[in-house]
């Protein structure tokens, strides 16, 4: 009981950024006029099935990033969470009022990397693209990330190396448009300008809630 109450901050943040993730589910069919942002650089990129294992390796690279942070310093975790809250709250009224619509390629081969990729077709209906979810939490988590280890400059390159690669493979496996990661970046620099307009920004030297890595 001391610990929830110890932590209460923090898990409250975590219940509210998972309970917006349900408005996403939600907002993932056709509402009103759906559009398209094909670009002609679209179709140059390759469809290269094997890269759905990075995609989905996602989940347990933003999870790692968060406990990893969270329990080096809670209050820049806390800064993280109020980042992703509001990049998510802008994202989810984007999907409500400005509608796209991911062209996705006929899946034909068989291998098992192809089935994959034709099950996240199904269970990931291909709206809700502009801006990336994945994108925008892959660099607000780098970006933090990389706040809170400064002191461990390879481990930042490594975590932020795979973000850019997670940031590729939603072009690679066509779950995103080129769009749709340039709406990523900017909702990412939009949410963090608004948060360090309501509070100043402290770095992870100066934070007395910092305390080394077990």
């Amino acid at each position: 009981m001391n610990t929830i109450k110890r932590h209460r901050r923090s898990l409250l943040l975590l219940a509210v950024y998972f309970l917006g993730s349900l408005l996403y589910q939600w907002t993932n069919q056709p509402i009103g006029v759906v559009r398209t942002l094909w670009t002609p650089l679209d179709e140059r990129i390759p469809f290269w099935s094997a890269f759905i294992l990075v995609y989905h390796s996602w989940y347990p690279f933003i999870l790692v990033g968060l406990w990893q942070v969270f329990v080096r310093d809670e209050g820049r975790f806390h800064r993280l969470m109020r980042h992703l809250i509001i990049a998510q709250l802008i994202a989810i009224v984007i999907f409500v009022v400005f509608q796209t619509e991911v062209i996705r390629p006929e899946i034909t081969s068989q291998d098992i990397f192809s089935r994959l990729v034709e099950w996240t077709y199904r269970i990931d209906r291909p709206y809700n693209g502009f801006p990336s979810i994945h994108v925008l939490t892959s660099l607000i988590t780098a970006w933090h990330y990389g706040r809170v280890f400064r002191d461990r400059p390879v481990q930042v390159l490594s975590y932020r190396l795979y973000s850019g690669l997670i940031i590729l493979s939603t072009l690679f496996v066509k779950q995103h448009m080129v769009w749709d990661i340039l709406g990523a970046l900017a909702v990412a620099g939009l949410s963090y300008a608004f948060g360090r307009s309501q509070g100043k920004e402290v770095s992870w030297d100066e934070t007395k809630q910092s305390k080394p890595m077990p």
